[in-house]
């Protein structure tokens, strides 16, 4: 059986490499949803992404503003890359308070006047952090969630080298992402409604490795020590989440919408997607193994 298993997985990664390098570029002009290898591939010009970051912050605030909060100081400098709606750049400007301020930086500024708004503490700036001269000594917590996973094609710790040089000494770099990686066996449950789904889910996500790329997480702590950062820490939780009418299944319903572009040639496609849709939001689906890695780092005083 895992070498059933094994076989269909390859099978569809095959599959999928050659119809990424014959007709990505037709598609590229094709589908407003596929953008070029290497780049932000859930981009907010997507004309349903307010919705799918409205569910994105519903499910991730809580845990992402309880982990950091211990971080913030009123006065503090604080910048927040990708804001997108601008959730978390609303809770630093809260604790910075009428001292402190908040950059928001975002390569997208579909949102940004929005978030310019929250607060006469915020400045919002439109531009690619891969490039954006950060200066030096500037900020008092660096935080990026969701970012670094989509610079497949970026030198990241060259980046993170940089962010460590915008911080103040004593600052902190905090990194929240994703660990999801394309394990059939998170998948498991979704065989019971066909048992292609869990083949097929696996190779969705390997479709899209040159977009996200969902195990650079692990080599997070290593890259901030290259870096020059001190007093490392990590935490990686896992939770089995319960598919129904919430927050969370709309969130992957829309993901894998857009996505979809990326898949349209994975075998059985037009069978398959429309009942993995439906099983994001299916009540008796628990559905899948969600994982998230939080990674800190320090500038050290000295």
């Amino acid at each position: 059986m895992k070498l059933y298993k094994t076989f269909v997985v390859c099978f569809f990664l095959a599959l999928c490499s050659v119809w990424s390098l014959l007709t990505m570029a037709e598609d590229e002009h094709s589908d407003s949803r596929v953008v070029a290898s290497g780049q932000y591939s859930l981009s907010n010009s997507w004309s349903k992404s307010r919705e799918r970051l409205g569910y994105l912050q519903e499910n991730l605030d809580p845990q992402s503003q309880a982990r950091v909060k211990p971080l913030l100081k009123p006065g503090g400098d604080y910048l927040d890359i990708g804001p997108g709606l601008g959730s978390m750049t609303r809770f630093f400007a809260d604790h910075a308070g009428a001292e402190g301020s908040v950059m928001a930086l975002d390569i997208n500024d579909r949102f940004l006047a929005e978030v310019a708004a929250i607060s006469p503490q915020v400045k919002a700036v439109h531009g690619d952090v891969t490039r954006y001269d950060l200066g030096e000594n500037q900020f008092d917590l660096i935080y990026i969630r969701l970012v670094l996973l989509h610079l497949t094609r970026n030198d990241n710790q060259a980046l993170i080298a940089r962010l460590h040089r915008a911080l103040k000494p004593g600052g902190y770099l905090f990194i929240d992402e994703f660990v999801e990686s394309a394990d059939i066996n998170r998948f498991w449950q979704l065989g019971e409604i066909d048992s292609r789904l869990p083949g097929y889910i696996a190779a969705s996500y390997e479709c899209t490795s040159n977009h996200i790329d969902f195990d650079q997480g692990y080599r997070l702590p290593t890259m901030m020590s290259a870096a020059g950062l001190v007093n490392i820490d990590t935490d990686l939780t896992q939770r089995r989440v319960q598919g129904g009418d919430n927050a969370h299944s709309r969130q992957m319903q829309l993901a894998f919408e857009q996505l979809e572009a990326y898949i349209t040639t994975l075998p059985d496609h037009q069978t398959l997607f429309p009942l993995i849709q439906a099983a994001w939001t299916s009540p008796e689906a628990h559905w899948y193994d969600h994982k998230r890695l939080f990674v800190v780092g320090q500038k050290s005083e000295h």
